[in-house]
């Protein structure tokens, strides 16, 4: 009963921590950015809708909220990496930034909400939104440079600085279609194509080598020909390291991986058969 108790836990964990990934990473942006635009416009729907929309904002914007301070008041602060149960509840938010700079997901998050309310709650201002967005690409460019929340051996510092930087490039590109501007029709043609040569430079060099080159650094991990490092710490690498050092131990390396994994000797492992000691 107990077996089951902890199984049932854990799986509620697991969905809890599926709903922030849901919520905080894949729909974040367009149900924030629908629902403030929502609000901007209230004669356009009926009340019920509009009084749906607010409390969908205060509610995504009150839990990250709660979230953030939880997780920042989080103690011992290294089981917010060790720890399954956690990994499993708030990882999403944290578990790709080294332990020394946890703070950087506070960032993350909170620019991540004001480019969904610029898309939704800044319609009506072109100028406006455009600020807001060049503005949140400016505090991610900076505080990435700044913090360095990624591990130096994966070189995500660098990826994600070129990719705000190419983001701030295309933002203040489009300030060419704001009506205010007027800007010939000529001109937003050039400027429409070099927007998509951008974005379509980013697809092949920035997602598409990417998965490459992931593919192979799985591949020689597999093949045992390179250092774990940052990239073995967590709850979920100890499953697999202790799963890996419960072989025999002839293995190399296995006592380097986990000091606290105790490897018994190989005659427990592999007893002799009784040796007989006949006289002549």
């Amino acid at each position: 009963m107990r077996e089951l108790w902890g199984w049932n836990a854990n799986h509620n964990l697991a969905m809890l921590g599926m709903l922030n990934r849901i919520t905080y990473t894949y729909f974040l942006a367009p149900v924030l950015a629908a629902s403030t635009f929502v609000l901007t416009t209230p004669g356009r729907g009926s009340n019920t809708i509009v009084a749906l929309a607010g409390a969908l904002v205060f509610v995504i914007i009150a839990a990250a909220v709660l979230l953030t301070i939880r997780i920042w008041n989080h103690r011992p602060r290294s089981s917010l990496f060790d720890d399954l149960s956690t990994l499993l509840t708030f990882g999403t938010f944290y578990n790709t930034y080294r332990e020394k700079n946890l703070k950087f997901f506070i960032v993350q998050l909170f620019v991540n909400i004001g480019r969904a309310i610029a898309f939704g709650a800044l319609q009506p201002s072109g100028i406006a939104q455009i600020t807001i967005l060049a503005i949140c690409e400016i505090v991610l460019i900076l505080t990435v440079c700044g913090i360095k929340p990624y591990a130096p051996a994966t070189s995500m510092n660098a990826w994600q600085t070129i990719f705000a930087a190419v983001r701030l490039l295309t933002i203040l590109l489009m300030m060419a279609f704001v009506p205010s501007m007027d800007a010939q029709d000529a001109a937003k043609s050039w400027i429409g194509y070099v927007i998509l040569v951008i974005h379509a430079m980013v697809l092949i060099f920035g997602f598409f080598f990417m998965a490459v080159q992931t593919l192979l650094e799985l591949f020689i991990r597999g093949c045992g020909g390179a250092d774990e490092g940052e990239a073995a710490r967590g709850g979920l690498a100890k499953v697999s390291i202790i799963k890996f050092c419960t072989r025999p131990p002839n293995v190399s390396g296995c006592d380097k991986v986990i000091p606290a994994v105790v490897i018994p000797d190989p005659i427990e492992l592999y007893p002799q058969p009784p040796r007989l000691d006949l006289e002549v």
